[in-house]
């Protein structure tokens, strides 16, 4: 099963799942020590905040790995949200059609005489 991210990944950038809450994509694969990488995490159960940042890896510190491409898809399918998104627009409907729909039916009603 593949991992929403709402950006369209390049091959300079470099996915890392940091926990099962937050992902980061950095912007450039890191590859030396002693030089700053900007980044940007996403919090994917927190409707996908994010917080972007740079960090920077010396000699006592190892280089991240990359995980693969294809684990990873933009596509608004899988978001892990789509249920909430798909409750929250029924509801929206309804408030925004059936409630003034009745409201309007019932204040121009035919009038029998």
């Amino acid at each position: 099963m593949k991992i929403y991210l709402p950006i369209t990944l390049t091959n300079d950038n470099c996915v890392v799942v940091r926990d099962k809450d937050t992902i980061r994509v950095y912007d450039q694969t890191p590859q030396q020590n002693n030089q700053y990488y900007s980044y940007t995490d996403y919090y994917i159960n927190s409707h996908y905040l994010t917080n972007t940042g740079a960090s920077q890896y010396n000699q006592y510190s190892t280089l991240p790995n990359c995980r693969n491409h294809n684990e990873f898809t933009n596509e608004e399918f899988f978001r892990n949200d789509y249920a909430d998104i798909c409750i929250i627009f029924a509801i929206m409907c309804v408030f925004i059609f059936l409630i003034p729909t009745k409201i309007f039916m019932r204040l121009f009603r035919r009038v029998r005489i």
